[in-house]
């Protein structure tokens, strides 16, 4: 979507050195510095939204943790028990893998916990706009419209608008 229509309009940007190999490393580092801003924003945004709906986060942290408990054990296990056979064999180095794995998990439900509190919005059909993402498919008089990452389009609009009565959670963010 926008992103890589980002990408390409910036890539234009980037100069031209004489070296292939220069342009090469200049594009690269161009990628890494954006992937890194991208990843600070979204997470101090997701921090923003996880502390303005504080109550819903803990309680959807809570419940998705506690679903998750058993996974969450076998990785925290198989991760301890990679840790000792790495210190044991002298690979210290290896012990931050399992560390960023066990990470890696938590993240996840807290990412997940976030949408679940902060993104998703039951909002009327009059509400709606071109691009919304619906959160689950709908069918309207035998007609399916699935959830994309392109969200609704013109037509999908329009039938939805002329056939639904009801609210329609979607996806915000």
């Amino acid at each position: 979507g926008g992103d890589a229509k980002l990408l390409i309009a910036l890539g234009a940007v980037v100069p031209i050195e004489n070296s292939y190999y220069q342009n090469i490393l200049i594009f690269f580092n161009f990628i890494i510095y954006i992937l890194i801003a991208g990843a600070v924003y979204s997470i101090l945004y997701s921090s923003f939204l996880a502390l303005k709906n504080k109550h819903k986060f803990v309680n959807s942290f809570k419940k998705r943790f506690s679903s998750h408990q058993k996974t969450f054990f076998y990785i925290f296990l198989s991760s301890f028990i990679f840790s000792a056979f790495a210190m044991f064999f002298g690979y210290n180095i290896l012990i931050a893998i399992p560390a960023f794995i066990v990470w890696l998990y938590l993240f996840y439900i807290y990412v997940k916990s976030v949408e679940e509190s902060s993104m998703i919005k039951e909002i009327r059909v009059s509400e709606l706009s071109v691009g919304d993402w619906l959160l689950e498919k709908l069918i309207i008089k035998g007609k399916v419209i699935k959830p994309s990452w392109e969200g609704l389009n013109e037509s999908e609009l329009r039938f939805i608008r002329k056939n639904w009565r009801k609210k329609i959670m979607i996806k915000q963010g």
